[in-house]
């Protein structure tokens, strides 16, 4: 690792893609080299065989551009197709076609340049017997093959057929790093133009011959079920075509999907009582309050940390509330389905492929090979889109009408029926020894399992799940007796993966009592993490990167205050800084500047690291300042986004600044791990101004409270 750093400011602009095709919902054309993951096509553009759903966070541009990397093409004739289900462009860390944990470049980046090493070599070989010399007398540059001083060149579309019929080398020979001429420049996302131009294919815009839209009747309590509806009256609306009962309830059935949804509200649905019917946000949060005094599964124990809780004079006890999330894509859930007795066909914004076709296979009743899972743009997802509601609800149609169906759901329907971030309590005691160093740590967390809707075999493994101790079983900081518990929470409210998972809570727990025991010690905030992390340079380094930057101990305008937090996950490591005031009279709060250090070893595209990491810090910011979903009568009250208060555009920092460390380690992850430092950077900002820990989230819950303290 180096010591020095990038702020991506660019100058030449790379532009991937620009003479090449982003492709959805097509096929390819026949002919050229066609390998599994890339195909040279006679005219010379290059295809990239995306095995990652683009849902808005570039990973199309990033794999194309290690295609056309390792490959020698010419960026801009690469472009990219969003694979269909085949278990051929599973990756490889997952053993599945998912888009998720921040794995897409690290997962694919040896598989890929492994495949476009093969088609570079092959394309030689065509080229030496063009020529009629050996492949050592040849070089690639930029989509051609030359020979000698450059006089003699021909171009990969020219040599496409021909490579095609040699074989495809076992072990090719990678690019030397040194000479990479696109990886760690800067790059336009290739997928903007198409979205610009509305010729972008999201899930919603998929239209298919004798398509019916569709709306499932929903209840708002969880576990309800119809026990009557007036068909009638539904079928009166314009625009409405017919209603079937399905496996999961009524539907509608609509020429489009305003008329499915109108027809929906006419159906005026009477529902059973559901699983919880005195559910509520009071009842869910007592519930987690009562698990923090229970035993929980051990899921790490070093020393007797318990026992030097109950001694210790100088430590720290706190108790963190975090609620429940919702993910609130603006591209709220679809997909299209359309059951056969001979196969199905799937077509949505999946990030979770292989897990679709299993679950159209299972419901269909087909074998696997059976289903044709097509996947399109997402409009956003962070997690959501793995899940396999919407799929269940189009699939129960389709099979009930006859007909392909598509199901796109309204905002309310988003809200209710999304898997949620669990929320989350935790019970910390942390205490120093006699030369002011941390000597103690006891946590005990309470939430749902996110695991056990899609991943349960993982939580059979251990006993416990691990997104839910994640950044506490992990810590980096030099602790001699730790004990970390997670007790889990039992309810019908639907869990799923959020964008950085445990780590979004656990990160803003160990960061506020980090800060207060460097309170305890009478420290700096810095200066006591840094003491504490001798043994992790890259957290050192981002964390010295960061401060530098943001200028850490400079006097600030009166009323602020700096706040500082580190993290890792995902395969990377970030700090953050927040400057932050807070108006006494009103209890606003303002984050005035953010500034993020982050090491994520060797960078394919730093444009896409910082608007990845400015992304993150956004969302974060929302998540602390104002999101919550909230329950009342045995399920979600929270229907629209004026009761779930994003960050507009007018709270955000005035300033993100994003600075890069220069690295040749293995590429980390970047679309997740730059969220969870932010938010105990601020709250750590804001118990300078107020002398009081915040604990409980959103702060828009003790925004007054917090003023008047100050």
């Amino acid at each position: 690792m180096s010591a020095s750093e990038t702020l991506c400011v660019c100058g030449e602009m790379l532009n991937p893609g620009a003479k090449g095709s982003v492709l959805t919902g097509k096929t390819l054309p026949e002919g050229g080299l066609r390998l599994d993951w890339l195909t040279v096509h006679p005219d010379g553009q290059v295809t990239l065989m995306l095995n990652k759903t683009e849902m808005g966070q570039g990973v199309g541009t990033a794999l194309a551009m290690i295609v056309a990397e390792e490959l020698d093409a010419d960026l801009e004739r690469v472009g990219f197709l969003q694979a269909d289900y085949d278990p051929k462009y599973d990756d490889p860390g997952f053993g599945s076609m998912l888009t998720g944990g921040s794995t897409s470049v690290r997962s694919m980046t040896a598989p890929l340049r492994e495949a476009a090493a093969a088609a570079r070599e092959m394309l030689k070989g065509a080229a030496a017997k063009r020529f009629g010399v050996a492949t050592s007398a040849l070089t690639t540059e930029a989509g051609v093959v030359v020979h000698g001083d450059g006089e003699e060149r021909i171009s990969y579309g020219e040599l496409a057929e021909e490579a095609a019929k040699l074989s495809v080398p076992d072990d090719p020979p990678l690019k030397d790093p040194a000479s990479f001429r696109y990886l760690g420049k800067c790059a336009r996302r290739m997928d903007v133009p198409v979205k610009v131009a509305g010729t972008a294919v999201f899930g919603a815009d998929v239209r298919v011959p004798g398509m019916l839209h569709a709306a499932l009747a929903r209840p708002v309590a969880y576990g309800a079920r119809a026990t009557s509806w007036n068909a009638d009256a539904a079928r009166a609306v314009p625009g409405v075509v017919d209603v079937v009962e399905t496996e999961l309830g009524p539907a509608v059935l609509a020429g489009n999907s305003w008329a499915a949804w109108q027809g929906r509200e006419a159906l005026a649905a009477q529902w059973s009582e559901g699983a919880q019917p005195a559910l509520s946000s009071e009842v869910l949060f007592r519930e987690l309050a009562d698990l923090l005094d229970q035993e929980g599964v051990v899921a790490r124990s070093d020393g007797d940390a318990a026992g030097l809780a109950a001694s210790s004079t100088r430590k720290v006890s706190l108790t963190f509330r975090q609620p429940f999330l919702a993910h609130a894509p603006i591209e709220p859930m679809n997909c299209t389905a359309h059951v056969r007795k001979d196969g199905v066909d799937v077509w949505g914004p999946s990030q979770y492929q292989t897990g679709w076709a299993q679950e159209a296979a299972k419901l269909a009743g087909l074998p696997v090979e059976k289903i044709a899972m097509h996947t399109t743009l997402a409009g956003g997802g962070f997690g959501r889109k793995a899940m396999l509601d919407c799929l269940r609800a189009a699939m129960a149609v389709s099979k009930a009408a006859g007909k392909p169906v598509q199901v796109l759901y309204d905002r309310p329907e988003e809200f209710h029926y999304d898997y949620l971030r669990p929320g989350n309590m935790a019970r910390v005691e942390a205490g120093l020894a006699e030369d002011g160093s941390i000597a103690f740590w006891w946590q005990r967390n309470a939430s749902a399992s996110v695991l056990a809707e899609l991943l349960s075999f993982m939580l059979a493994e251990t006993g416990y799940d691990f997104t839910s101790v994640e950044g506490s079983v992990d810590m980096e900081y030099a602790i001699p007796a730790q004990h970390i518990e997670w007790s889990r929470h039992e309810t019908p409210v639907p869990i799923g993966f959020w964008r950085s998972v445990g780590s979004s809570q656990n990160c803003f727990v160990r960061e506020s009592v980090l800060d207060e025991l460097a309170r305890t010690a009478d420290e700096d905030a810095l200066d006591f993490r840094l003491r504490h992390l001798a043994g992790s340079p890259r957290m050192r380094g981002v964390l010295e990167l960061a401060a530098e930057k943001f200028g850490w101990g400079d006097e600030l305008p009166e009323g602020r205050a700096a706040g500082i937090a580190c993290d890792t996950c995902f395969g990377s490591w970030l700090a953050h800084v927040a400057e932050v005031s807070l108006d006494e009279e009103s209890g606003k709060i303002t984050v005035h500047r953010v500034v993020a250090a982050i090491d994520c070893g060797q960078t394919v595209n730093p444009l896409n690291v910082v608007m990845q990491v400015e992304g993150a810090i956004v969302m974060g910011l929302s998540a602390l300042l104002g999101e919550e979903v909230r329950f009342d009568a045995g399920g979600p009250s929270t229907k629209q986004f004026g009761e779930y208060p994003v960050l507009r555009m007018g709270d955000t920092p005035r300033s993100i600044e994003v600075h890069i460390v220069d690295s040749r380690e293995p590429s980390g992850g970047v679309g997740e791990p730059g969220l969870p430092g932010v938010l105990p950077a601020v709250a750590n900002a804001l118990r300078t101004i107020t002398g009081e820990r915040i604990t409980a989230l959103p702060l828009r819950a003790v925004k007054k409270e917090a003023g008047k303290r100050a």
